[in-house]
C-alpha cells in the first residue's frame, strides 16, 4: 500500500512496528511472542517429521502398531491416521 500511496519502490523504506499504548511499550513483550511462535512452529515441524520417520522405521521392522505406539506415546489409532497420511 505505501508503494501505491508513495510510488516509491517497494524495496525502497523499511517499516518498523512498535505497539505503544497509553504510554506503555509492549514492542519487545510481541516481538518475544513471534519469536517463541515461529520456533513452536519449527519445533512442532520436526517432531512430526521424526515421529514418521520412526513410525516408518518400526513399521518397516514389522511391529505392529500397537507396539509403535508404546514406543512413541501415543494411541495405536493415531499411529493407524500417521501412517495413513504418509501412504
Amino acid at each position: 500500500m505505501i508503494h501505491l500511496l508513495t510510488e516509491q519502490p517497494e524495496d525502497s523504506f523499511d517499516i518498523d512496528w512498535h505497539y505503544v499504548q497509553a504510554g506503555n511499550d509492549y514492542t519487545r513483550a510481541v516481538e518475544d511472542l513471534h519469536r517463541w511462535e515461529e520456533q513452536t512452529a519449527q519445533a512442532v515441524a520436526n517432531r512430526d517429521r521424526a515421529r514418521r520417520e520412526i513410525i516408518a522405521t518400526l513399521r518397516s521392522a514389522g511391529l505392529s502398531q500397537r507396539a509403535i505406539a508404546e514406543v512413541i506415546g501415543t494411541s495405536h489409532q493415531r499411529v493407524a491416521q500417521l501412517m495413513a497420511e504418509t501412504s
